[in-house]
């Protein structure tokens, strides 16, 4: 059954951590366990790319990565959500659109890393990648 992931959030919605191996490579088992016990542990979603572990320290690849290792793991169990980060629009509408396209049902949009703007520029910058990113 799938989850009806348009609905009003409810329950806990755990932010997964991305392990590394010894190689310090992104270690695949380590969120295929963490995704199993979660699910397993009653998690109502998924959270990956959490802000205070990895999402600004991650490559572009390696959050790609994650996010199509964390999809084909949840195979529509519960709903996957996808922190969203970049500098620019573009950079933001190009992941939201690579996790949208995965199954990602939830984007968590934030900030580019100029702290030094207006209210406005933030206000706008949300609106752009909202209007152009595929997600619904």
């Amino acid at each position: 059954m799938t989850p009806d992931t348009h609905s009003s959030p409810g329950g806990i919605w755990p932010v997964l951590y991305a392990y590394f191996d010894a190689r310090n490579q992104l270690d695949r088992q380590a969120l295929r366990t963490q995704i199993n016990a979660t699910i397993a542990a009653g998690a109502r979603s998924i959270v990956i790319l959490g802000l205070a572990t990895e999402v600004h320290r991650l490559t572009l690849e390696e959050k790609h990565q994650l996010i199509d290792w964390a999809s084909e793991d949840l195979a529509g169990r519960v709903p996957l959500v996808v922190t969203i980060t970049g500098d620019t629009v573009d950079a933001q509408v190009a992941l939201a659109d690579y996790a949208v396209e995965r199954g990602a049902s939830w984007l968590i949009l934030q900030p580019p890393s100029m702290r030094d703007k207006s209210e406005s520029f933030y206000f706008d910058f949300f609106a752009a990648v909202m209007q152009r990113t595929r997600a619904p």
